[in-house]
This record gives structure tokens, sequence and C-alpha cells, in this order.
């Protein structure tokens, strides 16, 4: 069939109108507005680029089995609770401590908290298991979630997990193999490669206190990585998020054992909000299983896209000025 220009030139325009609001990748972060404490007046709002976390605890639900990582193909839940710590201005400088943030001076005590859980899949893992590499699973379980809360205080306690998720939900987000993620994690070895326990699990807490009988005779094989994950995000509280029309979100972590940092958490919140998944690491942390559990430091970032009404729009703007255009080609005296 022999296509008109006036043909080419709409079907060239709805092409570009497909391509428009199909934009799925995780664009770059940009900066956005932020109060820290919502409708409390100690704060106001500020251009924010990043949001730093605590050094605190993830947990890689059921990814060690005979000893080492979980095979290629298998997937595995990650687990992740902290406070924020600290915002980045942008444009601007080193970051700072909103007031009264974690007990700062300046206003009354508050705290910021993050919990996720997020499906992830081994892509590789070399041999004798010591090191790997994974990304976000492209089917996301029913316990999959990324959420941020606003509570007044210092209430959340490594330990027990408990009051990360309580307070005002401030954001939510669902998240997205779409937007991209990677991740890697490499651990101490023997001469055959396999990962081996190297010291203490927890030499943070001292060894008379209740994490330290708690965790008394369970070693850990020391490790690094890193990880870069996106979601998709469904809510943001206009009284803490001001910019509106955010919805990508973008994880950055440094995860590293044993812990040196922080301490280790016994339990990791689930989708109902409660500390209830225990942390299944056994005598051995990285070996012995089934889980995974070490320390992480994280950072947030944001971007804001237009709503699909806008694309919508744009996109008929286009359609529409260029069938009128043919139409005055069309009927041209």
């Amino acid at each position: 069939m022999k296509l008109t220009p006036c043909t080419r030139s709409l079907l060239a325009g709805l092409a570009m109108l497909v391509a428009v609001a199909g934009v799925g990748s995780l664009a770059k972060a940009a900066p956005i507005l932020f109060d820290p404490d919502g409708t409390a007046p100690t704060n106001g709002t500020t251009q924010v680029g990043a949001f730093g976390f605590d050094t605190n605890n993830a947990l890689a639900q059921a990814s060690i089995a005979g000893g080492q990582i979980v095979p290629v193909g298998s997937t595995f839940q990650l687990y992740v609770q902290t406070r924020l710590s600290d915002l980045t201005p942008s444009p601007g400088g080193g970051s700072f401590t909103p007031a009264g943030l974690n007990g700062t001076a300046g206003g009354p005590a508050f705290e910021l908290t993050l919990v996720g859980s997020v499906t992830e899949v081994v892509t590789s893992v070399s041999p004798g298991g010591g090191s790997a590499t994974f990304a976000t699973a492209a089917v996301q379980s029913a316990a999959s979630f990324i959420r941020m809360f606003y509570h007044t205080g210092q209430i959340s306690d490594n330990f027990t997990g408990a009051n990360f998720a309580t307070g005002t939900q401030i954001l939510t987000a669902t998240p997205s193999a779409a937007l991209g993620s990677s991740g890697s994690f490499a651990v101490s070895v023997d001469a055959q490669g396999r990962p081996v326990a190297v010291g203490a699990f927890d030499s943070f807490d001292p060894t008379s206190s209740v994490p330290g009988l708690a965790y008394a005779g369970v070693t850990s094989v020391s490790g690094s990585g890193g990880a870069n994950l996106g979601g998709v995000v469904t809510f943001a509280d206009p009284n803490f998020f001001k910019t509106p029309g955010i919805n990508q979100v973008r994880f950055d972590a440094f995860n590293n054992v044993p812990f040196t940092s922080t301490t280790p958490s016994q339990f990791f919140n689930n989708n109902t909000n409660a500390p209830v998944v225990a942390a299944n690491r056994g005598a051995v942390n990285g070996v012995s299983g089934p889980d995974f559990q070490f320390q992480a430091r994280t950072s947030l970032s944001f971007n804001a896209v237009p709503e699909p009404a806008s694309y919508v729009m744009a996109g008929t703007s286009i359609l529409a000025g260029l069938g009128l255009s043919c139409c005055r080609r069309r009927f041209k005296v």
C-alpha cells in the first residue's frame, strides 16, 4: 500500500506519542523540594538532591544453599530497614542534618525511616560461590514494597526491628526491573574458592550487652558489595514531598560484613509493617544460611516526570497539528 505524505506524517506523530508515553527506564535523578518534618514548623522546604541513610541492616532471605550463594536464575527476597541521617541540598555543598532529626538539636526529635523488600534474581556465581551478581527480578513477590515513614521521637530499634514501619507513611513505591538494576557481592574464600568464616558476626556491640550476648558464638564471612535499583512511586505525601509528579525512586547501597558499625537486627519488617521476618543466618553468616545478613549504607534519589495526562495532551496536540497540516495541504486550491 502506497503511503501518502499525509499518512506518513500521521504515523510518525503516532510513533512519537508511543515513544513519549512508553518511557520506562530510570531517568537521571533530579532535585526535589522536600520538607523533612511535614506540617511541623521546625524545618522548612529544601531543594534536595540526595537522601542519606544510616548504616543499618539488610537481609538476603533464602540466598544461601549448600554453603554458598544459590544458583544462577534463583530468586531471593532482599529486606532492608534504616533511618534517614542527612540530606544533600542541590545545588549545594555537603550534607546537613535537619533540626530534630534523630534527636539533634534545634527541634523536637523525629525520625524518617525506610523499609523495603525486593525480589532479586541471581545472574552469576563464581566457581565455589565466593562472589555473585544479581538484579531486580522481573516478577516481584507479593511481599515486595518500598516505604518511608515519619514519626516523632527516637523509637526505631535496630536489634528488634521495631518501629521502622510506624507513624505516618509518606512514600510508597513498587520495585521495578524495568527501571534497571545491578548488584554484586564478594566474600573471603578458602583455597577451593568456598566462603569461609573469618571472625565474629557482631563486633559492634560489647560482649556483655543484650545483642552481644545474643550473638555470642555467631561468626561471619567477610565481604563487601554494592547495588542499585529503582522503584515506581505510587504515593508521595505532599506535606513532605513538595515537588509534584514524583514517580521514580533510585536506591544506591554499599553492603558489607561482619557488623562493625551498627547492631545486627533479629527481625525485619514485612508487607504488613510488622517486624516478624526472622533473620535465619545460622551459626556462620554467609555460609550456614538459609539467609545472609549484612550492614548496608543506603542513599536515595528521586525523579519527577510529567503525569500520564500530560503525555496524552502532548500527543493529542502532536497528532491534531499534523492532521490539520495534512488537511490544509490536501484541500489547498
